[in-house]
């Protein structure tokens, strides 16, 4: 590479510059380890962008690996496995010497996510894509154009609340994790827009069904929560996806997705929805209400009255914060007890 570099592009300062120092000095090979690395990381987000490729990874994975599986360092842009990219960051040869790594695993991640690309977002949204956990799914939505535009239209409609920065991530989070469950179903889908046709409609059904663990010999799901929620999120993404038809003046687009709307409501409220509440509510009926013993209610009261009366005693002889505290906790308990009968 460094001979490829000295032929063809000195005229860079960057490789000049790493150039003008001896032969075989560490300074030097360590500004062309630098312009590899940046090449590498030019590569490898054109890869990611067209979802086509092979990544260069700083060590070749000895077995089957998963391009999520694979994060970039923050300092010299190598791409590294996710569970060794902390152990690297702390001791990587680029990071400047005033840059401390004390971050814990996790925090490492959501920092370098922000190096890689997304199919689009805004700059509002993008930093609710970089603080979702680095895992397939958010991978995944980071290369679905549709889920990633949904989630911008989430934004603009509730990003001014902090609160509901969490509320959007979940809501895209539940079409990432129902894209991976299609796309195992149907190796030609890669997006959610490829869905969101009336041929793939029973597709759309059984992967909520799979997602939401059904059971047909039961007829109820294991997570009903998620195949409303799921039903909520996908509509939402089909009506912002026939906004943007109608704005793009896309008529056939418009019709098919109108139509694929249509029969996702019909047929997810015959044999999703319906269901779904269904479970939820034979589970409620179900669900056992633990009430305490009469005796064990009678000991608290008992025990209460105890710390009260010492704390009153306390304060009567002098003013504590500490008694008045304790006063006040036994007195609030006395009163969320009463109000539990």
């Amino acid at each position: 590479m460094a001979r490829h570099l000295e032929g063809k592009h000195m005229e860079m300062k960057d490789v000049a510059y790493a150039f003008s120092f001896p032969l075989g000095s560490k300074d030097r090979k360590g500004l062309l380890e630098q312009l590899r690395n940046k090449g590498d990381f030019k590569h490898n987000t054109k890869v990611l962008e067209e979802g086509k490729g092979e990544l260069v990874t700083w060590k070749q994975p000895s077995g089957k690996a998963s391009v999520s599986d694979y994060l970039p360092c923050q300092y010299c842009y190598g791409m590294f496995a996710k569970k060794d990219l902390w152990q690297h960051q702390s001791s990587c040869k680029s990071k400047k010497a005033s840059e401390t790594d004390g971050k814990k695993r996790g925090r490492v991640q959501s920092l370098v996510a922000r190096l890689l690309p997304i199919a689009t977002s805004s700059s509002g949204s993008h930093e609710i894509f970089n603080n979702m956990r680095q895992d397939d799914v958010s991978f995944h939505i980071r290369r679905d154009s549709l889920i990633c535009r949904y989630g911008d239209s989430l934004y603009a409609k509730n990003g001014h609340v902090k609160t509901k920065h969490q509320y959007i991530a979940q809501r895209m989070r539940e079409l990432g994790r129902f894209m991976l469950v299609v796309k195992d179903m149907d190796t030609n889908v890669k997006s959610l827009e490829d869905v969101c046709a009336p041929s793939k409609c029973q597709l759309v059904v059984d992967a909520a069904k799979s997602l939401s663990k059904f059971s047909p010999s039961k007829n109820e799901f294991g997570k009903p929560s998620t195949a409303v929620k799921l039903g909520f999120s996908l509509k939402g993404a089909m009506e912002f996806l026939i906004g943007q038809t109608l704005m793009n003046e896309d008529d056939l687009g418009k019709n098919r997705a109108n139509t694929f709307l249509e029969l996702l409501e019909k047929n997810w409220k015959n044999y999703v929805s319906v269901s779904a509440h269904q479970t939820i509510k034979e589970k409620s009926w179900n669900k056992q209400d633990d009430i305490p013993l009469t005796k064990n209610v009678m000991t608290l009261r008992d025990h209460l009255r105890i710390v009260e009366n010492e704390a009153r005693e306390k304060l009567s002889q002098q003013l504590s914060l500490p008694a008045y505290k304790q006063l006040n906790e036994a007195v609030l308990a006395q009163v969320i007890i009463f109000n539990k009968r």
